[in-house]
């Protein structure tokens, strides 16, 4: 990769990551809306980036090389759900889920009439958007083989990652949840990386993303009673 395709990833991605943090925290439209311009965001447009100037196609990312072992996966899949669950016991008394609901209620038109569906798309669809625009368009693009280039798509990709999901969580917690959970995420950033940087693909991430958000999803069953 060329000077000018890592500038073209880099500035497109910092634009991309603002516009949706502004979106989450000044526009705030129903999560539909929200869901369509992330796609367009996170999937579509990178995808044509990709397609048209990286010669990369997009689908080469989720294709399993044979270096992947779905058991393997599954197995660490489950101990991120594990996490998740563990994190909820210990610091599940210190977090307002009742403000939590109104936000998404009145802010997203999440409620638990909805959450359901909302739940199978964010385990779905949600996740794999995340993992090709973090893992694939970002990380895997710009990894090289030089030690430099590989440090600076870890962490810039982990530290993106972080800063995305603050604008989602960032009125949820208080500051020492908050801060846990920036470093959750550029933990959880790091690992993923070298999962895929091993595999050339970004199926581990996403199952274990997949994982993880459906712990998430099961704490939101039982946040709105349906569970």
């Amino acid at each position: 990769m060329d000077k000018k395709q890592k500038k073209m990833i880099i500035a497109y991605s910092l634009l991309a990551v603002g516009l949706l943090y502004a979106i989450e925290q000044i526009m705030i439209p129903g999560y539909v809306i929200k869901s369509i311009i992330k796609i367009m965001v996170f999937l579509v447009v990178p995808g044509l980036l990709q397609n048209m100037f990286l010669k990369r196609k997009t689908k080469s990312f989720f294709a399993n090389k044979g270096s992947v072992s779905l058991k393997r996966m599954v197995l660490l899949g489950a101990g991120a759900f594990a996490s998740v669950v563990a994190a909820y016991v210990l610091l599940g008394s210190q977090i307002d889920f009742e403000s939590i609901i109104g936000e998404l209620e009145m802010s997203l038109d999440v409620n638990a009439g909805n959450f359901i569906t909302v739940g199978i798309y964010i385990i779905v669809v949600n996740a794999a958007i995340e993992e090709f625009f973090f893992r694939g368009f970002l990380f895997l693009n710009l990894k090289n083989n030089s030690f430099g280039e590989r440090v600076f798509a870890y962490a810039y990709s982990s530290l993106l990652f972080s800063v995305y999901h603050l604008s989602i969580f960032r009125t949820w917690f208080d500051l020492k949840l908050t801060a846990a959970a920036i470093l959750g995420l550029l933990a959880a950033g790091i690992f993923f990386n070298r999962l895929d940087e091993k595999n050339g693909t970004i199926i581990s991430s996403y199952i274990i993303h997949a994982c993880g958000d459906s712990a998430i999803i099961l704490i939101g069953l039982k946040m709105f009673g349906l569970a």
